[in-house]
């Protein structure tokens, strides 16, 4: 999964900077549609998958910002 492998490259180079792009959420808004439960589900995993890393990474030092590429209006 991707936040798992943003997070092994965190570990092993430490970087300064590592920019996460989980096209999935996108993708499935685009395919089913802003109100399907494709398009939900796929923002709950992945804020799943962020609030597994989140403490460790604040604890680290790191700065999160989340942000969207654009709107679906």
């Amino acid at each position: 999964h991707l936040f798992d492998d943003a997070e092994s490259l965190r570990q092993r180079y430490q970087p300064d900077f590592l920019l996460i792009h989980p096209m999935n959420i996108d993708d499935a808004g685009h395919r089913f549609g802003l109100s399907s439960p494709q398009y939900r589900n796929a923002a709950r995993r992945a804020d799943g998958s962020l609030s597994r890393y989140l403490p460790e990474w604040l604890a680290a030092g790191y700065q999160v910002l989340v942000t969207a590429d654009h709107g679906m209006n």
